[in-house]
């Protein structure tokens, strides 16, 4: 079966915190580009040690997911 990329390009960081804390399960097409991305295999890893969401936006320097969704949606439509 060819590889096929979540439509957003990169693993949302809530979806693997949800993951990793066992409230939900991440889709095939994620669990591949997991395996796949070093990017998302390290937030993962985060996600995976942390104890808190806010831990782990903060060991990744990153203020809040939303803002990454915008940024990444709108590089997308240009």
């Amino acid at each position: 079966m060819p590889y096929v990329l979540p439509k957003s390009g990169h693993v949302r960081l809530h979806r693997m915190w949800a993951f990793a804390i066992h409230a939900a399960d991440l889709t095939y097409s994620e669990h591949i580009h997991v395996l796949y991305c070093d990017d998302c295999r390290t937030a993962l890893g985060v996600c995976l040690q942390a104890e808190t969401f806010g831990a782990v936006l903060k060991t990744l320097n990153r203020e809040d997911d939303t803002h990454h969704r915008d940024d990444d949606d709108q590089s997308k439509a240009g």
